[in-house]
């Protein structure tokens, strides 16, 4: 998600950039990238505690740029060579009750999936808390990718996996 800004002392554009790791990293610059070790290390222990995690980048853009043409930027544009400004870790409470209603739902004879986007130690965590996941009763399995593509064959061979 992008928020674009322009300054007003001297007409500069900047892209101020929000996402998971999973779409950040690989728009980063090279520098960012030498630079962030550290940082995505802190993230990973954020997302361990099961946090969600997000990460801050910043694009500046061409200064010629106005309310009139700003929308014909491609979004290759606006999301490649992305400056890392930081991360988050957010505590996400679930709502009360939440580890019970899945139970009856499930002893109703509900399956009971979760699909998520966030980082596979914060869906753990979270899947935990809420019941949803036992791991003496229950598989975890994952899918990823970042394409529709990539996403697609994880399917595909989770199906041929499961029969």
């Amino acid at each position: 998600m992008s928020v674009i800004a322009k300054r007003e002392q001297d007409g500069k554009v900047f892209n101020f950039i929000k996402g998971a790791d999973m779409a950040i990293i690989p728009r980063m610059t090279a520098s960012s990238k030498n630079a962030s070790g550290a940082t995505i290390k802190l993230m990973n222990e954020f997302a361990s505690q099961g946090l969600r995690t997000l990460m801050f980048g910043i694009k500046v853009l061409e200064s010629n740029y106005n309310n009139d043409n700003i929308k014909e930027i491609k979004e290759e544009i606006l999301e490649s060579d992305i400056e890392l400004l930081g991360i988050t870790g957010l505590e996400d409470l679930l709502q009360d009750n939440v580890a019970s209603c899945i139970q009856d739902f499930r002893n109703s004879g509900i399956k009971v999936w979760m699909l998520t986007g966030d980082k596979g130690e914060t869906a753990q965590n979270i899947g935990i808390a809420c019941g949803l996941i036992d791991s003496e009763r229950h598989e975890v399995v994952s899918i990823s990718g970042i394409t529709k593509e990539e996403v697609f064959n994880s399917l595909n061979n989770i199906q041929f996996k499961l029969g």
